[in-house]
């Protein structure tokens, strides 16, 4: 009898756990697995806001989760598929017990100024690493970055290192999105641990990406 097979899927930065729609769309393609979706961030639906917690609190709750997963299906198979800075977490937390983890379009730098520039272009956004950023998505709605977050995200460290150690416990793959319009990308970026994949797509794999991006995950898991 094949064990249960659940997947944690651990979203990006600013968005909800459906990750605008990018996780259901690989749950839809993949066969005989559970998925397991919660959400980051603090979520107001009347004002269209969303305040951003910080990685220690963020690496708190994906470790809830997984071991609530754990406890409730102590023989199961588990994989983790992160996006963005889903991918930053995961790692922060190496989580043991996970068979594979999959990130998808992971940051490697927690520089600010490309992120800074992509949301300052838009009216409203406004910048305040002493008190509440708010910044404006393409959606329209609002995320709010308290400075206890830039603080954390000031003292990450090196990001490869910390990939490095994520692939001494677990399977990782890390897949890159080589016209990355948010995150920058570099050849020094490889993770000695961890099997890169480069492939052609935005960082959302949005348009005819995405079919490419779905398959590779079929072809991984």
């Amino acid at each position: 009898m094949n064990k249960k097979h659940f997947i944690i899927f651990s979203h990006g930065f600013g968005v909800k756990k459906d990750s605008k729609g990018l996780f259901p769309e690989i749950v839809k393609n993949l066969k005989d697995i559970t998925p397991i979706f919660f959400d980051y961030n603090i979520i107001d639906d009347h004002t269209n806001e969303m305040r951003i917690q910080e990685f220690s609190k963020q690496v708190k709750i994906l470790e809830n989760a997984i071991n609530k997963t754990k406890t409730e299906n102590p023989n199961a198979v588990i994989d983790i598929i992160s996006h963005s800075q889903g991918g930053l977490i995961v790692g922060l937390l190496k989580p043991l017990g996970i068979r594979k983890t999959i990130l998808i379009a992971p940051p490697f730098s927690t520089k600010i100024d490309k992120k800074l520039k992509y949301y300052t272009s838009r009216p409203g956004t406004i910048i305040d690493f002493d008190g509440d950023s708010r910044l404006v998505r393409s959606d329209g709605s609002i995320s709010i970055l308290p400075k206890e977050y830039w603080a954390e995200r000031s003292q990450v460290g090196d990001l490869r290192e910390i990939y490095n150690d994520l692939g001494k416990v677990t399977d990782l793959i890390i897949i890159k999105a080589l016209d990355d319009e948010v995150l920058d990308l570099d050849a020094s970026q490889d993770v000695q641990t961890a099997k890169i994949i480069n492939l052609c797509g935005d960082h959302n794999f949005s348009g005819g990406s995405r079919e490419l991006l779905l398959k590779t995950l079929n072809n991984q898991l």
